[in-house]
């Protein structure tokens, strides 16, 4: 599976790809997708990026319940999961079976009030 960063998105998306062909042909998650995409209105709008997420941030969601589709986290691949363990510092991630993985993830969700299935 080859990376993709804005520009390798950018270019792809000049070339008349949607963004769900680049992100099933590339394996993104949808969050992933979406913040590519983003990026790539931005750059179309010469908006720069830190401007848009001053715009998204200032938007109210008027208290309604957003929710992301995630997927089951059993199906998450090894290395999702070890990021968000990464990301949310989750001591010795490392060394962790997938299983063990899968129930980190599911304590930092549930820190946050998140519900999972």
């Amino acid at each position: 599976m080859a990376m993709v960063n804005l520009e390798t998105y950018i270019k792809v998306r000049e070339r008349g790809k949607t963004m769900q062909e680049i992100q099933e042909r590339k394996c993104l998650s949808e969050a992933t997708a979406y913040c590519w995409e983003i990026g790539y209105q931005c750059y179309l709008k010469k908006m720069p990026l830190d401007k848009a997420l001053e715009v998204i941030d200032s938007k109210k969601t008027n208290d309604k319940l957003i929710t992301i589709e995630m997927g089951k986290l059993e199906d998450w691949p090894i290395t999702h999961l070890r990021n968000a363990c990464r990301k949310n510092k989750v001591k010795g991630y490392t060394k962790m079976s997938k299983e063990e993985l899968v129930q980190e993830v599911r304590k930092t969700l549930k820190k946050f009030g998140e519900e999972t299935k």
